[in-house]
Order: structure tokens, then C-alpha cells, then sequence
């Protein structure tokens, strides 16, 4: 007797799905790595390429990492534990961490780990990653590496273990006070070398910025474009975050409309 066919089994993965779903990841992690490249100030980062971007799920698991440097994102998954123990019940949309600890899945403490979770109808189902070498860490010496140190301690003044950066968006001042008693400076105030990079600052609420009007063909989700009048000889348009139009905003304008009209005076 002819074997009967087996049916197809209902939670079977299909394998062209599959690729999809894992090609979509990682585009995402290629298009973080994309921006940080070409928004860093640091040759360390723009020229040096020393990060790394990647993907973790809501439970702590490498998800997606793209051409992320092994010895970078190998050990994310530990660091994303850590963030989830450190701050059980309180991770919420909006918040970001840092974390350097080389005792907590970090590689060493120039590596500076920002993680941000990610929810979705209000659970907390990825957390995005990279991690970056710092020009600048407090170190004993004005360097980041320092090959005879006798501890960790020598190579980085200060050691942020899963540490609370932002909040609803916002950094928290009590982080920068701590980074400037050790001797360095966060640089709040930021350029940046081209358009897509000034979109990016915007989008994360980080800047307001002058760009040309054939920005406004690429429209960030939440970035509102203002008109500059009379502002000579190429179109520009005014970007800030749609959601928080900084109080600056209508001081930073008229500024810039007074200049426009004394250059015409002139």
C-alpha cells in the first residue's frame, strides 16, 4: 500500500520567511551602523570603524549583529542581562543605558555600550546595541589604552555598570556630572557633515538644525521642517523634533532672519 502524505506540521518555520524576517534584521543593524559612521566626530569611529551594531530580543539573545566585530558583539547578550537586572520593573520607552563594566560581558572599559530597549504595544520585545571605543574616558593618562596599568581602574576613571543615560528621551544630568568630575566632557552641542546626519541628530531629539529645502524629500518619522524666510541665496528650512519643539526654536528662527536681513543690508 502507497504511504500516506504527511501533513505539513502548522508551527513549522518556513525557510523564506525565515530569510526575510533575518535580512530585514539585519538591514536594521546596517542602517544604525550607516548613521553612527557617518554622523561620528570621532576618527576613531569614522575612519577607524572601532563599533559595533547589533540586535538583541526581550529575553537577552543575539538576534542580529550584520558585519558587527565578533569580539564587540559576542558578549552584548551579557551586558543586555546585566541592564535587565539592574533595572528590573523600571525599563521603560524612552530610557537608554551605557554600560563599560569589563566584569559584565564588556570588553574593556573604552568601550562604551549604549542600549536602548525597544517596545512594542507597550512590551519590551528587542534591545538595539553598539557599542563604541572612547577617544576619552577619564583615563590615568590622555589616552584610552593604556598598556601598563595595573588594574582596570587605571585605564578608565569611571566604570558605568548598566547605567541609566536617558530617560522619556532626556539625558540624565546626574551621568554628566560624573563623566566631567573625572576630568572629561560630554560634548552636548554636536555637527555634523551632511544632511542625513543632521536628520539623524534631529530625529533622536538631539539638535535643531539648517538644512537645504531638498531635505524635506526625507522626512524622518517625527521631524517637522519650518520655513526660513527670506533666507538668501539657497532655500533653507528649520528641522526640530515634532513632538518637542524646543522654546530656542523661535529665538534660533528670528536670529537667523535678522542675519539674513543685515546681510542684504549690507
Amino acid at each position: 500500500m502507497p504511504k500516506a502524505r504527511r501533513k505539513p506540521r502548522s508551527d513549522a518555520l518556513d525557510p523564506v520567511v525565515m530569510t526575510v524576517i533575518a535580512n530585514r534584521l539585519d538591514g536594521v543593524v546596517r542602517e544604525m551602523t550607516n548613521t553612527l559612521l557617518r554622523a561620528a566626530r570621532s576618527a576613531v569611529i569614522s575612519s577607524a570603524r572601532d563599533f559595533s551594531c547589533c540586535i538583541l530580543t526581550g529575553d537577552n539573545h543575539l538576534l542580529a549583529s550584520a558585519e558587527g566585530l565578533p569580539v564587540h558583539i559576542f558578549g552584548a547578550h551579557l551586558q543586555g542581562e546585566n541592564m535587565c537586572r539592574y533595572h528590573v520593573g523600571d525599563i521603560r520607552e524612552g530610557d537608554a543605558y551605557l554600560d563599560n563594566d569589563p566584569y559584565g560581558g564588556n570588553t574593556h572599559p573604552a568601550d562604551h555600550t549604549f542600549l536602548v530597549p525597544v517596545f512594542i504595544g507597550g512590551e519590551h520585545l528587542f534591545t538595539t546595541v553598539a557599542k563604541c571605543h572612547m577617544a576619552d574616558i577619564g583615563n590615568s593618562i590622555p589616552s584610552s589604552y593604556f598598556a601598563k596599568a595595573l588594574d582596570v581602574y587605571e585605564e578608565g576613571a569611571l566604570v558605568f555598570p548598566g547605567v541609566r543615560i536617558q530617560r522619556k528621551y532626556r539625558n540624565e544630568p546626574d551621568v554628566i556630572r560624573m563623566c566631567r568630575s573625572a576630568g572629561f566632557s560630554p560634548v552636548i552641542a554636536v555637527e555634523a557633515d551632511d544632511v542625513v546626519a543632521c536628520l539623524a541628530y534631529v530625529a533622536i531629539g538631539e539638535a535643531m538644525a539648517v538644512v537645504p529645502s531638498s531635505a524635506t524629500k526625507t522626512r524622518p518619522h517625527g521631524v517637522t521642517f519650518v520655513p526660513l524666510a527670506g533666507a538668501p541665496p539657497v532655500k533653507l528650512e528649520c528641522i526640530s523634533l515634532a513632538t518637542n519643539p524646543a522654546p530656542a526654536l523661535a529665538l534660533f528662527t528670528r536670529f537667523l532672519d535678522h542675519r539674513s536681513d543685515a546681510l542684504k543690508a549690507s
